[in-house]
């Protein structure tokens, strides 16, 4: 197990090996926000290496109070029931009009390298905490990334990632995944994954689905089908969120959006 206990960037001279462990950041705190974030000469996610910042994004409000995180889901504006966090999906509407956050996911053009944050908290209801956002995973290659292992960044645990929002709350959104090499390559062992969280009950609205970027120079394997950033479920549920995978240079730029999930 490495926790990354900084938001700064790491860099290694060599090949970076994620081989049958686990690799994640801090939880945020409603003021710090932490990153796992990597640059090396390769980088290679053996089968059984997982890189997770489930339930490590900003945290889900307190009783009554707003998600922190830049698109925290608001609490109590227009009754005691907590919408759901945005990233790049929008987070649901409670059953009492409140609102979800604004989507804080931005890839900027022509080689402006974001997003830079990870997923936002859920609001509080007037009886429990929203549910905690997921975080942020950026690893870059100067040569190769290989993924045979899993990287996730989910805001829900039993639906998909971190901290369930508890009763009326509404759901954290889906963490950012940022992955950039000149050639990225390998065979998922599971989906590569940033879901928003679900809300307890039918009350609270669901979190927005997460952030991911892929970005290469010479060739990529690893495409939108085998990612999946889906909004969480509640009153109203989350809306999808934002895939995109792009060469370098701006010759290739496709965007990818997920279908909502639905109640298990």
């Amino acid at each position: 197990l490495f926790i990354q206990a900084t938001s700064t960037r790491q860099t290694i001279s060599g090949t970076l090996t994620i081989d049958d462990g686990v690799m994640q950041h801090l939880q945020n705190t409603s003021t710090t926000e932490y990153k796992l974030d990597f640059v090396a000469e390769n980088i290679v996610i053996e089968p059984g290496g997982h890189v997770r910042a489930n339930n490590e994004g900003s945290p889900g409000g307190e009783i009554g109070e707003d998600g922190s995180g830049y698109g925290g889901g608001d609490a109590d504006t227009n009754g005691p029931v907590g919408a759901g966090a945005s990233n790049a999906g929008m987070g649901g509407f409670s059953s009492s009009g409140n609102f979800g956050g604004f989507p804080s996911c931005t890839f900027g053009f022509a080689g402006e390298l974001g997003p830079i944050h990870g997923g936002s908290g859920g609001g509080g209801s007037q009886t429990s905490t929203g549910g905690d956002g997921g975080g942020f995973v950026r690893l870059e290659a100067n040569n190769t990334l290989t993924i045979n292992g899993s990287i996730t960044a989910d805001a829900d645990p039993e639906f998909g990632g971190g901290e369930r929002a508890g009763e009326g709350a509404g759901g954290g959104s889906g963490g950012t995944i940022y992955l950039v090499a000149d050639t990225i390559n390998g065979t998922p062992e599971s989906t590569i994954t940033a879901r928003g969280g679900n809300s307890f009950d039918s009350n609270g609205g669901g979190g927005g689905g997460g952030c991911v970027r892929i970005r290469y120079s010479t060739t990529s394997t690893i495409d939108g089908s085998d990612i999946i950033v889906d909004g969480g479920v509640g009153f109203e549920n989350g809306g999808a969120g934002v895939v995109l995978v792009e060469k370098s240079d701006e010759s290739v730029r496709k965007v990818y959006l997920t279908a909502t999930t639905t109640p298990a």
